[in-house]
């Protein structure tokens, strides 16, 4: 995904990133896409607690079960 990131990101307003991943965490893959672009909305959904997320670039956090309600409140948020 990085990789396709890396070469389209001008197709890119928002990233829905789990803070989970078997590569590392979620906001490791934020730090590099803010390298690749800095305009690229990203929001962290997680199950773990607030203070277990290191997150350094001050992402908006939402917690795991996520309803569609939410989800269709960041969408607007962030793409109008």
């Amino acid at each position: 995904m990085l990789d396709y990131i890396q070469h389209h990101d001008n197709q890119y307003r928002l990233v829905l990133i789990d803070y989970k991943m078997p590569q590392g965490t979620g906001c490791e893959l934020a730090n590099k896409i803010t390298d690749i672009n800095s305009r690229i909305e990203m929001v962290l959904i997680t199950a773990a607690a607030n203070d277990i997320v290191k997150n350094n670039l001050n992402l908006e956090l939402i917690h795991k079960p996520l309803r569609m309600y939410q989800l269709l409140h960041i969408v607007t948020k962030y793409m109008s």
